[in-house]
């Protein structure tokens, strides 16, 4: 995995030098090897986040914190490394996130799973289908997360919820007469 890695890592600006290669190699083990000593997290699954990161074009910090955040997403969630990868480029793609506020998206998430009933995949699936319009009408992972867990609160399902907030956003723009 380190090696698929590194083969695509600078590919999109230009090759990079073997001593760049060493650096970035020697984070990212060093970013596993402290994930999996603290939270148990496998090697292999880092390697495999900072893999999809590497090929998204991360580079440098942006590639270790980003990883680091989305591992985190993993455990904290009890995800998969796959699942941690696509909510994070959800959270990035949709609400404009860097990499520096990855971890607070995080951290946010996790409050809501914890202070209610709301899952971690519940909030994962719902991104993509409300964060666009909610993003458009200039809300936040905040906004997203408190409306979903309010209707996840009284008994609405957050698949349900996530397409009611879809459409009752959806009115909000364009309101039939």
């Amino acid at each position: 995995q380190m090696t698929d890695m590194l083969k695509v890592y600078g590919a999109h600006a230009q090759v990079q030098s073997q001593q760049t290669l060493d650096a970035i190699r020697k984070q990212v083990t060093d970013l596993a090897d402290n994930l999996a000593r603290t939270l148990g997290i496998a090697m292999s699954d880092t390697v495999q986040i900072a893999q999809v990161f590497s090929q998204m074009g991360l580079e440098g910090q942006d590639l270790i914190k980003t990883t680091d955040a989305t591992a985190r997403l993993m455990k904290l969630g009890g995800l998969t490394a796959d699942q941690s990868a696509q909510a994070a480029i959800s959270l990035q793609n949709v609400f404009k996130l860097q990499s520096n506020q990855m971890q607070d998206a995080v951290n946010f998430l996790n409050a809501a799973k914890h202070s209610t009933s709301t899952t971690m995949q519940g909030m994962i699936d719902a991104i993509p289908r409300v964060g666009p319009i909610l993003q458009q009408m200039g809300g936040s992972y905040k906004d997203f997360v408190t409306l979903l867990v309010a209707l996840k609160e009284n008994g609405v399902p957050a698949a349900q919820g996530a397409n009611a907030i879809k459409s009752a956003l959806s009115s909000l723009i364009n309101p039939t007469k």
